[in-house]
């Protein structure tokens, strides 16, 4: 996992994993969440890789009502996607 930059300083993301076709995102509570290309799209999965990448804009891309993401799976460690 990387640590998210969180450049704002008010992001609940945590941490994050990419993949070549998805990318793991770490809540508090060690919560880990899954999104695929086949749950949230292409398009959404390479905006997220980019928001992640940045340190900007990962959570607000994930709670918008607009961009909403469907995730694929959650689990209790990134190990439990792997």
């Amino acid at each position: 996992m990387q640590p998210y930059a969180n450049n704002s300083g008010k992001s609940n993301v945590l941490a994050y994993y990419l993949g070549d076709d998805f990318i793991v995102v770490q809540f508090p509570h060690s919560s880990y969440y899954k999104y695929t290309y086949s749950s949230a799209g292409q398009a959404a999965i390479e905006t997220m890789k980019r928001c992640a990448q940045n340190g900007s804009g990962l959570g607000t891309f994930i709670s918008s009502k607009d961009t909403q993401p469907d995730y694929a799976s959650k689990g209790p460690s990134l190990e439990s996607f792997l």
